[in-house]
């Protein structure tokens, strides 16, 4: 069960455990883009072989690359589809908070530690602070998404193919518990076909 997750953030799960930090940051101590002077992100070998694609060129390397992750993050205050999407790092607040992130190697840090920041704000103020294991981040067992943040995700991706479609299968999908068989699945599936993008 611990390695069962649902994914709140449109990019690698290596990233979550950061995301979710920066998002508490930015909440509880008005983090944002423009009042970061610089970030160093450590990570152990595996993160950092895992989540350190560059150049970024497409969604994918974009959804590989924790240092972009976290400056689309802190300029939009999310990490949807859309951030990621196309890729957002020729815009120049995107790109110039991706320019003040460093992203080195400790090879004493394991997967499970997760990422440590360092982060030197405009105001001379520090941060130090460890992102914790990716494992258990925001999705995971320990800490679910919320009912209604899987439904808003659900959303988000299906909506531009066709709400309707969006709506009959989370219909389906919270009653298939008191269902016989899974026709209502099915019959919520064949919308696609009915209404082609």
């Amino acid at each position: 069960m611990a390695s069962s997750y649902l994914k709140p953030y449109a990019c690698c799960r290596g990233s979550h455990s950061t995301i979710d930090t920066l998002l508490r940051l930015m909440s509880s101590h008005g983090l944002r883009a423009d009042n970061v002077k610089r970030m160093d992100i450590t990570a152990g070998q595996t993160a950092y072989d895992m989540i350190n694609v560059y150049p970024i060129e497409t969604v994918f390397d974009a959804q590989f690359s924790l240092p972009y992750a976290v400056s689309v993050t802190l300029v939009s205050g999310e990490a949807g589809l859309g951030q990621f999407e196309p890729p957002r790092l020729n815009e120049p607040e995107v790109r110039s908070i991706f320019d003040r992130i460093t992203f080195t190697l400790d090879k004493s840090i394991g997967l499970e530690d997760g990422p440590r920041l360092h982060i030197e704000r405009t105001d001379g103020t520090t941060i130090d602070i460890s992102a914790g294991n990716p494992t258990l981040a925001k999705g995971s067992a320990v800490l679910p998404m919320t009912h209604a943040e899987v439904v808003a995700k659900t959303h988000a991706l299906i909506d531009p193919i066709n709400p309707a479609l969006a709506e009959a299968l989370i219909s389906a999908v919270e009653g298939l518990d008191q269902a016989s068989d899974v026709t209502s699945l099915l019959d919520a599936l064949r919308i696609v076909g009915e209404h082609p993008r």
